[in-house]
């Protein structure tokens, strides 16, 4: 497939050094559906456009460019439902328990996405941080050029090197998050209680497991006060926890 040729003129003449998420528009792109049942593997890239009809630009691995109507919120959160172990919901949570509380990656799956910055009109795009190869910087200082594996088209993002950095590195500990939690959880009805290695590997993780829950309860404790517009402190949330939600 030669990603260039799904450019329109338009999108050929912007477009000179790869994809720039920053200039594409969607009088760039040739494909245009109403429709599109994604395959996430495949997925590179979502990127979103300032525009009420085609939301989402999205860059794959086999299909090329397709422009949609959906965000990439929702592309996303469709993935989840199609096997809906954890709810976005519970992925955020996740990401609260490391300190992950801006850029929040969406892990789920093997797959890992990871937002970008939200731009001047309020769109914000998202990259396959698993499947970048390399990056280097672009010839805009504030732009850097990032190769996905297997894939000749470059993506031009407005960002810095230490940006994706921080990105691939949140979602790596998210990912490591989901396999220790698992791992924590299954211990009691497992032989593995008695394997040494496992169980100090569960018993140091002990505590923040803890956590998860509790803050789990505390968001859920929230948001139904925050609704009945009853007037609460950290204190009471705190208290019901203690008093209601521990055993």
């Amino acid at each position: 497939m030669i990603i260039t040729e799904q450019f329109t003129s338009q999108g050929l003449q912007v477009h000179t050094d790869g994809l720039d998420i920053a200039e594409l528009k969607l009088n760039h792109v040739k494909k245009q559906l109403k429709s599109f049942e994604p395959n996430y593997q495949n997925i590179l890239a979502l990127i979103r456009l300032n525009n009420n009809r085609r939301r989402t630009v999205i860059l794959d691995r086999r299909h090329g460019l397709i422009a949609v109507p959906e965000s990439p919120a929702k592309i996303l959160k469709t993935m989840t439902k199609k096997l809906e172990i954890i709810s976005p919901w519970f992925m955020r949570q996740l990401s609260k328990l490391q300190n992950i509380n801006e850029y929040r990656p969406y892990v789920y799956g093997g797959l890992s996405f990871s937002p970008l910055k939200t731009d001047k009109n309020g769109c914000q795009s998202w990259i396959s941080t698993l499947q970048i190869e390399n990056f280097h910087q672009h010839q805009n200082i504030d732009s850097q050029m990032i190769y996905f594996q297997d894939f000749d088209l470059p993506i031009i993002v407005p960002a810095t090197r230490n940006f994706i950095n921080n990105r691939s590195a949140d979602a790596s500990k998210l990912q490591l998050t989901h396999e220790v939690i698992v791992d924590a959880l299954s211990l009691p009805v497992s032989e593995n209680f008695h394997n040494d290695i496992r169980r100090l590997r569960a018993s140091q993780f002990h505590a923040s497991t803890v956590k998860l829950f509790n803050n789990a309860k505390r968001d859920i404790i929230k948001k139904a006060w925050d609704r009945a517009e009853f007037e609460y402190t950290d204190e009471d949330i705190d208290r019901l926890i203690k008093e209601q939600l521990s055993d």
